[in-house]
């Protein structure tokens, strides 16, 4: 294989220079329109990522933005009708912590809340009192859902062995919990 000549590197230094040009000058546009920009929202986590992947994804996104602004970009998300947002910063394990907290949650006193970028470091008595409101709130609903269901499954049930009464079957009824 021969060397390039002196005129082919020139042209290749040439070329390369172009693109590093070219390349300044998106960054500095994609500077201009983060200096408008305070939080990015994701469309869509990764489909069966777990929640940890989903923020450190949402951290790293987040750092990579705030290099290039110069300031911190929040990255705000969802994850299983959670909102989230976070900085590069953020602690991650309090945000878990605060995604599965029922008084967050539509169950609380205030709603579905988005959780982030810094929650705080320790629950205080009254967040100890409000998440054990919305559990006994969350498990009352699950309850009487479950109740509901197995009155409509029973209505079904019932229907089913009078028609084939009706029909002249004879029906053994089914065992219920």
């Amino acid at each position: 294989m021969s060397k390039p000549s002196d005129k082919e590197l020139t042209r290749n230094q040439q070329a390369i220079m172009e693109e590093l040009e070219r390349l300044r000058e998106e960054v500095a546009q994609v500077r201009q329109i983060l200096n408008h920009v305070d939080t990015i929202n994701l469309e869509q986590p990764l489909t069966g990522a777990h929640i940890s992947t989903c923020l450190e994804q949402a951290a790293e996104t987040s750092r990579i933005l705030s290099n290039i602004a110069g300031k911190y970009i929040a990255v705000g998300g969802e994850y299983n009708g959670r909102p989230f947002k976070v900085h590069s910063d953020s602690n991650l394990e309090l945000i878990v912590r605060d995604m599965n907290r029922p008084s967050l949650g539509k169950f609380g006193e205030h709603g579905v809340q988005i959780v982030g970028p810094y929650p705080q470091t320790d629950l205080t008595l009254d967040d100890k009192i409000a998440d054990a409101v919305a559990s006994a709130k969350q498990e009352h609903a699950t309850q009487t859902e479950l109740r509901e269901r197995r009155a409509q499954q029973d209505q079904k049930i019932d229907n089913a062995q009078n028609t084939l009464r009706r029909a002249g079957f004879t029906v053994t009824p089914p065992e219920r919990s």
